[in-house]
């Protein structure tokens, strides 16, 4: 694996930002991060987005808002054996979860 990147999708993935996908390349080695909003009947990531953050990365991360102070985290530890050769683990914690179909 030559580039590894971390995305924290805008404005909670709504549709206002789907733009991101022309000015980012997201490849599959991408991890993506999305922290979830609601509000009445506002509730985002929208679908959509959310799907094609997943069809284009490796990974997705939802994080839930921050409810009395318990928040979401994701901690990635990143191992190297030499230069050309590193690994990473991604563990998600509190009010975070890992998104799969």
């Amino acid at each position: 694996m030559d580039n590894v990147a971390f995305i924290k999708a805008p404005h909670h993935g709504s549709h206002s930002t789907k733009k991101i996908f022309d000015l980012v390349n997201i490849t599959e080695t991408t991890v993506c991060a999305i922290t979830n909003y609601q509000n009445g009947d506002v509730c985002l990531p929208e679908q959509d987005i959310l799907k094609e953050y997943k069809n284009q990365s490796q990974e997705v991360y939802l994080f839930n808002g921050c409810e009395e102070l318990d928040v979401g985290v994701l901690k990635s530890d990143f191992f190297m054996d030499d230069i050309n050769t590193i690994y990473y683990e991604n563990s998600p914690y509190g009010l975070a979860y890992h998104f799969s179909e």
